[in-house]
């Protein structure tokens, strides 16, 4: 759950820390830009460093450093938060690659129901933090940044409760193919594009759907319930599209709808934004699934643990990377052209990419 709330929990802070910072949107989008491209960069460095020390003590570091960079956004600058931001990505950017090797190493038997669970509890951590972030600072009546800084919590709780593996940390994985060598598979190419084109959509939106609402008329509680409910739908969407994509026969018509729902929902918040309900829930299911059956994806292209990571490095990696300038992308389109119709046609054109590459990473092999 502390992979994706120290950087969703920005999203609902933005107007206060736009307002308190005196910085465009393009400055804050980075923030979630440079998260996204940190998470990229790192992937191949977290394979490196799995062949000298074990998964359970990185994860363990990783989580550490999660809480702390967290735990300095507590400074209200921009410079403190682009820190503390930067120091969080580095743990979550090991954890991303490094946990889908986990759930293959001890649930083997049972990939699609491990899968499914992890998919959704990833996706809850950003659910959490997008509906209760806003809330939790109201009640509190705090500032920006203490709300920002408490979701150090969770990390930080997640430290203590993996001590015991620390102590018991299995060997590293030693003899993992690199990832150079598996730019040789069009599948492993194909679902890093997939990869890349879900993680843009949907850290696009969670970065701007609370702005984009509210300058469609909607309240500043209101739009962010609505964030937090795209992230609700995204835990409902990411536990079951792994338990439908379990038959190989079914993963490309799973890819074909998550991208075809994606682009119907993308449209109605453009032509007609009073129906985000419907369009929050539909993005927020499918976005889901689309994570969901990548992370599947990454385990079943693999032949054993030590092999997951390294497609997960090259997959998170190169997809992370492509994801990175849609964020700021946007905020630089809202700034030109002052309004969200131009940021969301071009999240349509990544969504149609995202299921074509989706269809060529399910083919049976």
């Amino acid at each position: 759950m502390s992979l994706r709330a120290p950087i969703v929990a920005i999203a609902p802070l933005t107007g206060a820390m736009r307002d308190d910072l005196d910085v465009s949107a393009a400055v804050v989008g980075s923030l979630t830009g440079i998260a996204v491209l940190v998470f990229g960069l790192l992937a191949p460095a977290s394979l490196t460093a799995a062949r000298w020390v074990s998964l359970d003590r990185l994860i363990w570091f990783a989580l550490l450093a999660i809480a702390v960079g967290s735990a300095v956004r507590v400074t209200p600058t921009l410079l403190a938060v682009a820190l503390g931001t930067l120091i969080a990505a580095c743990g979550i950017a090991f954890g991303n690659v490094l946990l889908p090797a986990v759930v293959r190493r001890d649930f083997a038997s049972h990939l699609p129901v491990a899968t499914s669970v992890y998919a959704a509890t990833l996706s809850a951590g950003g659910a959490l933090a997008a509906a209760a972030t806003l809330p939790m600072l109201l009640a509190l009546d705090t500032t920006w940044n203490r709300a920002l800084a408490l979701w150090a919590v969770p990390p930080a709780i997640a430290v203590l409760l993996w001590l015991p593996r620390l102590f018991r940390a299995s060997a590293p994985l030693v003899g993992a193919r690199t990832p150079l060598r598996l730019l040789r598979s069009r599948r492993v190419i194909a679902l890093s594009v997939f990869m890349g084109a879900q993680s843009a959509i949907y850290f696009t939106t969670n970065a701007w759907l609370p702005s984009i609402l509210r300058d469609s008329g909607y309240g500043e509680v209101a739009a962010g319930g609505l964030l937090g409910l795209l992230n609700v739908c995204n835990v409902a969407g990411a536990a079951l599209a792994p338990l439908l994509a379990g038959r190989p026969g079914r993963r490309a018509q799973v890819a074909l709808g998550v991208a075809a729902l994606t682009t119907l929902s993308l449209t109605t918040l453009i032509v007609f934004p009073q129906a985000a309900l419907g369009a929050v829930v539909i993005l927020g299911a499918v976005q889901g699934a689309g994570l969901g059956l990548a992370l599947l994806l990454i385990a079943v292209l693999a032949d054993s643990p030590r092999q997951v990571v390294a497609v997960s490095a090259l997959v998170q990696g190169v997809g992370y990377v492509l994801a990175a300038a849609a964020p700021v992308v946007a905020g630089f389109l809202f700034d030109a052209t002052h309004g969200w119709t131009w940021p969301l046609v071009t999240l349509v054109l990544v969504a149609t990419v995202q299921g074509i590459a989706g269809r060529v990473a399910s083919a049976r092999s």
